[in-house]
C-alpha cells in the first residue's frame, strides 16, 4: 500500500523564476512588512535581471487523519508599482548590493510518518531557497512547517545545515516516528 502523500514543494515555473537570477547582480531585499530582523510572510528580491516576490502560504491536507495546514513557499514576480512603493517606504535592505548571483539552491525535505516502522503519510516540501554569492549566502527559508511566517539568513559559506531548522507539530511516542531526508537542488540557467 501506498501512504498519502502531498507535495509543497516550488513548481517548474517558480524554479524557472529562481534560475533566472543567476548571473544577475543583486540590488535589495525588501518587504512591506520586513523588520530589521528578517522575518515576515511577504517579502522581494531585487535584481538586474528582474525581480521577485517570496510569499509563505499554506495548504492544508488530510494526511495526517485532520485537516491540518502545511507551509509552502510560494514565488511570483511583482508588479512594478510593488517594486516603486516597498522602494518608497525605505523598506529595503541593500547588503550584497551589487554582489552577483552565482548560483540558486532548493533546500528539499521529506518528512515520512512511521507508525511501528511501517510508512503511514508523507510530505515533500522545498523549505529554503539559497542565494548565493560565492563568498557569502543569502538563505529564505520556512519558519516552521504549519505556519505562513519566512525567514531571511545571512551565511559565510554555505553548508545544508546551517539553513535554519523549521518548527513542526509532529510528535513522536513509542508507536510513532518521523523519518527526515534532505537534499540540495542545485538550479540551473535554462537553455537558451
Amino acid at each position: 500500500m501506498i501512504e498519502p502523500h502531498i507535495s509543497t514543494e516550488l513548481s517548474a515555473v517558480e524554479r524557472q523564476h529562481l534560475a533566472a537570477l543567476i548571473g544577475s547582480k543583486f540590488r535589495f531585499l525588501g518587504g512591506k512588512d520586513l523588520p530589521e530582523f528578517l522575518m515576515a510572510s511577504q517579502l522581494v528580491i531585487s535584481t538586474t535581471k528582474g525581480d521577485l516576490f517570496f510569499e509563505g502560504d499554506v495548504v492544508e491536507s488530510e494526511i495526517e487523519g485532520y485537516v491540518e495546514n502545511y507551509s509552502k513557499i510560494k514565488v511570483s514576480a511583482p508588479t512594478h508599482k510593488e517594486i516603486s512603493n516597498l522602494q518608497s517606504r525605505g523598506q529595503v535592505y541593500f547588503h550584497h548590493a551589487g554582489e552577483v548571483i552565482q548560483a540558486v539552491y532548493i533546500v528539499r525535505r521529506v518528512i515520512t510518518e512511521l507508525k511501528h516502522g511501517v510508512a503511514s503519510w508523507s510530505i515533500a516540501t522545498s523549505r529554503a531557497v539559497v542565494l548565493d554569492f560565492g563568498s557569502a549566502q543569502l538563505c529564505i527559508s520556512k519558519l516552521g512547517e504549519h505556519d505562513e511566517a519566512l525567514a531571511v539568513t545571512q551565511m559565510d559559506g554555505f553548508d545544508i545545515d546551517k539553513v535554519p531548522e523549521t518548527s513542526n507539530y509532529f510528535e513522536i511516542d513509542l508507536e510513532t516516528g518521523y523519518q527526515v531526508q534532505e537534499e540540495l537542488i542545485h538550479l540551473s540557467l535554462p537553455d537558451a
